[in-house]
């Protein structure tokens, strides 16, 4: 079974090759990498090339977002299973293997190792357990993590949202909404890497965090009828 492994990459070229090769030291071998640059200005694209291995598609665009930068990476995945995998982030080495091992699923989640820097700069790393789906809560908390993979036609079924920040939850939320089966592994297989710029740390200073609530709540009243309690 072939797996797509899809990055979304925007300004990475610090640190894009560390995620690609956690990839490339998957026990897990039958994958392809496929990589959306959002219209990078730095060095991303010379980072990537670096790497020879065939099995890396490299597709660059004009900067449009990381929703339309999935959608599209999605359209090209060739794999059965497309697996999500952020550029600044790094896979765990059976992390394929155990996907392909346990995924019986339209959607599949795991545990993952919160990274981050504590007091005085020393290194610490938090596991962040997978939970079960409960639809009251995740309606009013994501705890669910964007650390997950799914099949193609799952990819095509359920596209993402136009959203900055809250992509991954909405794509769950729709999932859930959308009657998909879901299922997760209690297994860290993945590490969450918090950099200075990171996407989630930015969007909260500039309101794009609020405005994706807003989208959402309207999303969930208008297609499902629910009420998004979060604040």
């Amino acid at each position: 079974m072939k797996i797509s492994v899809l990055m979304p990459t925007w300004n990475r070229g610090h640190c894009i090759r560390g995620a690609i090769q956690s990839i490339l030291d998957q026990t897990y071998s039958n994958w392809e990498l496929v990589i959306i640059d959002d219209g990078s200005v730095d060095d991303t694209e010379q980072a990537v090339k670096w790497f020879k291995d065939k099995r890396i598609r490299y597709f660059k665009t004009e900067h449009q977002g990381i929703t339309k930068a999935l959608n599209f990476g999605n359209s090209q995945c060739r794999g059965e299973i497309i697996v999500k995998q952020d550029s600044d982030d790094a896979s765990l080495p059976n992390r394929l293997e155990v996907i392909a091992k346990n995924m019986k699923t339209d959607l599949f989640y795991h545990s993952y190792y919160h990274v981050f820097l504590g007091p005085n700069d020393t290194v610490c790393r938090k596991y962040r357990k997978a939970l079960p789906i409960e639809e009251k809560r995740l309606l009013k908390e994501h705890y669910v993590s964007g650390v997950f993979a799914y099949t193609k036609k799952f990819s095509q079924e359920v596209p993402y949202r136009d959203l900055v920040c809250l992509d991954d939850w909405m794509l769950i939320l729709d999932a859930v909404f959308k009657k998909k089966s879901i299922g997760f592994i209690d297994e860290g297989l993945y590490e969450y890497l918090l950099h200075k710029d990171s996407n989630s740390l930015i969007s909260k200073n500039t309101g794009a965090y609020q405005s994706d609530t807003k989208i959402v709540k309207q999303i969930l009243k208008d297609e499902y009828g629910k009420n998004f309690k979060y604040t």
